[in-house]
């Protein structure tokens, strides 16, 4: 479960309108990334199946994914 999900940018909170579990609207929001910007993703208990959501929507490593379900 996607407990809570940001956008920072200098440090602070971004204001992305979208709901915390968007994370397909978190992603296009923040297309036009700013060097130092990041996305924060908290999940409660994920599954296999919700990993692979959200590596697949930002694109990460198998094998950080596989690590972070270890």
């Amino acid at each position: 479960m996607v407990a809570d999900s940001t956008v920072y940018r200098d440090g602070s909170r971004f204001h992305v309108d979208v709901q915390p579990d968007d994370l397909e609207g978190i992603r296009k929001a923040v297309q036009s990334v700013q060097p130092g910007d990041f996305v924060s993703v908290g999940l409660h208990e994920p599954d296999e199946a919700e990993m692979a959501r959200v590596a697949e929507i930002f694109g990460l490593h198998r094998l950080a994914v596989e690590d972070s379900l270890a």
